[in-house]
Formats: structure tokens, C-alpha cells, sequence
């Protein structure tokens, strides 16, 4: 009999992260990079955020190990905020596939992250993040 184990991740490192003032601006970003790679790109959305994630993937020694101790690392993050959930956006003859993510808990804690440290949503306190 096969065993299954389920080891979630334990930590997420984010170590960018863009915030768009607005939807049309994420989703122009999104299509210029699309029409340079050739491919539609996808955002995902839950929690009131919309998003897309570029993972750092596991590619070495050291980073596979720090994987399989549960810590993922994110390269960028570029998000805005958008309360309602929508499937897909059109924008200049193209349409964005929006997936939502709600019932992945990762995806879930990452939004929240990114809505919590939201400069839209900060207005003029300061963040506890530190830009570079």
C-alpha cells in the first residue's frame, strides 16, 4: 500500500512585489508581457485581490532543499486590488482568464499578505514592509 503524506508549505518568501494602482493598469502590464512571450497570461483572484505569481523555482541544490523544509520562495508578485471576482477581463482585443484561487489556502494567505501591506488600502499610514 502506497502511504500519502501532505506537508504543506511552512513559509513563503516574497522577494518582490508590484502593486498597481489600478486593474487596467495590471492587466496592460499583463498583456505586454503576454505579446512579448507569445502566450495569454492568467491572473488568479481571491480575497478582493487580483494576481500573478513568478515562482523561484527550485532549480539547485540549495533552493531544493529549503523546498523540501516547507519554504517556498516567490521571485514577483504584481497585484491590484479588485473586490469582485470577474472570470476574465478584455482589454484591447485580448481577454485575461482569472482563476479564482479561494479554495488553495497558500494562494489565500498570499492575498491576504498583499491586501494587508496594499498601499491603496494604507492610505497614508506607513507600511511595515521596506522597499528597495
Amino acid at each position: 500500500m502506497v502511504r500519502i503524506t501532505y506537508r504543506p508549505t511552512q513559509e513563503i518568501v516574497i522577494l518582490d512585489r508590484v502593486e498597481y494602482p489600478t486593474v487596467d493598469d495590471l492587466v496592460k502590464n499583463i498583456i505586454l508581457v503576454a505579446k512579448g512571450i507569445g502566450q495569454t497570461g492568467v491572473l488568479s483572484w481571491t480575497g478582493g485581490v487580483l494576481f500573478a505569481v513568478t515562482p523561484l523555482l527550485p532549480e539547485n541544490e540549495k533552493l531544493m532543499g529549503e523546498y523540501l523544509r516547507g519554504r517556498t520562495y516567490i521571485s514577483n508578485v504584481i497585484f491590484s486590488l479588485m473586490p469582485h471576482y470577474t472570470d476574465s477581463i478584455r482589454k484591447n482585443g485580448m481577454e485575461i482568464p482569472v482563476i479564482d484561487v479561494t479554495p488553495n489556502p497558500t494562494m489565500r494567505r498570499i492575498a491576504s499578505w498583499l491586501k494587508k501591506t496594499s498601499r491603496s488600502r494604507a492610505g497614508k499610514r506607513q507600511l511595515k514592509i521596506k522597499d528597495r
